[in-house]
């Protein structure tokens, strides 16, 4: 918080094992800064990730696929007239 210019001249931070007050201001930093943060916490063998951007893009090159609906509509009936 002395100097919060540091981090302006980073493309990216990463920080690890913050409490939360000091993850918010490290954010808020980073942002009006422009500079990618990545936040890591580890408990043991499980971990959270968050990343901190002000803007990301996503385009999906593999759009769904369609998948034909194979259930019945009445399948009480369905069922009854399958099996005899």
């Amino acid at each position: 918080m002395t100097s919060p210019y540091f981090f302006s001249q980073f493309t990216l931070v990463i920080a690890t094992q913050l409490v939360e007050d000091s993850m918010v201001k490290l954010d808020r930093i980073c942002r009006e800064a422009n500079v990618k943060l990545v936040f890591v916490r580890s408990y043991g063998l499980a971990g959270i990730v968050r990343v901190s951007v002000k803007e990301h893009t996503i385009i999906d090159s593999k759009p769904d696929h369609f998948l034909d609906d194979l259930r019945f509509l009445c399948s009480h009936v369905c069922s009854r007239t399958c099996l005899l």
